[in-house]
């Protein structure tokens, strides 16, 4: 009883941990991740809530992208958003003479392009850090 009591209160004299805006930084991604999954994902139930909060906490390219799904239903618009970044941040590297990883990246982007259509409301917009995002999984150097 004591000691949970120590812990409550060194816990309530801690300074808040914050959670990092996301600017698109590759290097900055996992580290925003794990502090939005420990501070709002694991705490807030509702879909709409986290996608409202993950809004809240990205900046430039990444709002812009994300932004397009805070006009769907908020369910299918946090999921979409998340796998859209989890899965083109998690792509792995492709040799430039790799020919099926380069096809299977093609067919990737297809579908995401497709995905994008089928869901009118979600827009994604060209950007740099999506170009550089792509080009680095495909070994090309932006230009």
């Amino acid at each position: 009883m004591i000691t949970s009591q120590r812990q409550l209160a060194t816990a309530i004299s801690l300074p808040q941990p914050e959670i990092p805006k996301f600017n698109g930084d590759p290097m900055e991604f996992k580290t925003f991740v794990m502090a939005f999954d420990a501070r709002i994902h694991s705490k807030v139930v509702s879909s709409a809530d986290r996608l409202y909060y993950l809004d809240q906490h990205l900046v430039g390219q990444p709002k812009e992208t994300i932004g397009g799904c805070l006009h769907i239903e908020p369910e299918e618009g946090y999921e979409v958003s998340t796998a859209y970044m989890q899965k083109l941040s998690n792509w792995p590297f492709i040799k430039h003479d790799d020919t099926p990883a380069l096809k299977r990246f093609s067919l990737f982007l297809i579908k995401c392009k497709n995905a994008m259509k089928s869901l009118a409301h979600l827009t994604c917009r060209p950007s740099c850090r999506n170009c550089q995002q792509t080009c680095k999984r495909s070994g090309a150097k932006p230009q």
